[in-house]
């Protein structure tokens, strides 16, 4: 009888072991596929990066392409309208119209600052109003005579210029930052 009372207290402790062994194997499994779609996710993200910004920046093209495009269209609504100030004589023709962008960048600047940048990190964009002072000279003038192609390609130059920055003065701790490759 005691030798059957050890052999079924051995047997239970097997039984417990292999209980807690298949429990901790499920475990391991289930992070192993959460890891594998990690990986999965990881290795297609530089190639969707990559798309991302190439659609990014045709969509920037396509925005400006319809401001331009409403530009032209209120310049011919108004044409005839400038024609008869222009064809008329004294205190009218005086008046006259003109259709032209205006980029009001410090208040897109402003916003930027105020809701994605932390200033106080050292570099470019330190303090108040350098990122203003950067998209003034080098998006202002783009945005408000530039064609399409040229807006494009300012914002182009301007995010690869200053992406790592942006990131450096993100609002975020860096390590949670997802890496980028410019």
């Amino acid at each position: 009888m005691t030798r059957l009372e050890a052999l079924f207290s051995a047997d239970k402790i097997v039984r417990d072991q292999y209980t807690t062994l298949a429990a901790r194997i499920a475990q391991e499994n289930t992070a192993l596929q959460v890891l594998e779609s990690r990986l999965a996710d990881a290795v297609g993200a530089e190639a969707r990066r990559k798309a991302l910004q190439a659609e990014r920046n045709d969509t920037y093209g396509r925005v400006f392409d319809a401001i331009i495009n409403e530009q032209n269209a209120l310049a011919s609504l108004y044409e005839p309208l400038m024609a008869r100030l222009a064809a008329s004589s004294g205190t009218l023709k005086k008046l006259s119209f003109s259709v032209r962008r205006i980029a009001d960048v410090e208040s897109w600047g402003t916003i930027a600052e105020e809701e994605l940048l932390d200033r106080r990190k050292a570099g470019p964009f330190y303090g108040r109003g350098s990122l203003i002072k950067a998209a003034i000279q080098e998006l202002k003038a783009a945005w408000e005579t530039g064609s399409a192609p040229e807006v494009q390609e300012a914002m182009t130059s301007f995010m690869e210029k200053y992406s790592k920055d942006l990131l450096t003065h993100a609002p975020y701790v860096q390590s949670l930052l997802p890496l980028t490759e410019n």
